[in-house]
C-alpha cells in the first residue's frame, strides 16, 4: 500500500569530524476510507511533503503499519553469524570448566584444580595461566571484538 508523506523533522547529530542528520518521517494512509498516521525513525535520507512511501498494515488493527515489507537477509546473517559464535564459545566453556568442576580427577579432594597432575580442562598447577587465557580470556575477546564490529 502507499502512504503519503504529511510531516519530515531533520535532528543534526554526531561530533566535529563525523555528522550527519537523521529525519523522523510521519506519513499518512487510508484503510476504509479512515485515515490513519505512521513514523519512520532515524532515517538517513529525506523525503518531501508530499512523497509516497510503500507500508504494509495489520488488517486486524490498522493503526498499526510498517514499511518493512519483508525480511533482511543482511540482518539474519547477523544473528546467524552471532548465534553461531556465542554457542561455540559456549560450548567450549562448558567443557573447558564447566565438564571438569563436575567430574573431580581421579586422587582430587576438592574436584576442580585441586589435583596436581590435572587441573581444569586437564591442566597442572603450573599450566592454569595458560589454562585461563584459552578457555575464558580468549573466547571473550573474540565475542567482544566480534560485538565492536557489528555495532560500528
Amino acid at each position: 500500500m502507499s502512504a503519503e508523506v504529511v510531516d519530515v523533522k531533520s535532528e543534526y547529530s554526531g561530533s566535529f569530524h563525523r555528522s550527519h542528520i537523521n529525519y523522523d518521517i510521519t506519513y499518512q494512509y487510508e484503510v476504509e476510507r479512515k485515515a490513519y498516521f505512521g513514523k519512520l525513525y532515524n532515517r538517513s535520507a529525506p523525503m518531501g511533503l508530499g512523497d509516497r512511501v510503500r507500508v504494509k498494515y495489520d488488517p486486524d488493527a490498522p493503526a498499526s503499519s510498517t514499511d518493512i515489507l519483508s525480511p533482511s537477509l543482511h540482518n539474519l546473517m547477523i544473528f546467524l553469524v552471532a548465534g553461531t559464535i556465542f554457542t561455540a564459545i559456549g560450548f567450549f566453556y562448558v567443557r573447558c570448566v564447566g565438564f571438569d568442576s563436575q567430574h573431580p580427577k581421579k586422587g582430587s579432594a576438592r574436584g576442580r584444580g585441586s589435583s596436581a597432575a590435572g587441573g581444569v580442562c586437564g591442566f597442572g598447577r603450573s599450566q592454569r595461566k595458560i589454562q585461563s587465557k584459552i578457555c575464558v580470556e580468549f573466547p571473550s575477546k573474540i565475542a567482544y571484538n566480534f560485538i565492536l564490529k557489528i555495532s560500528l
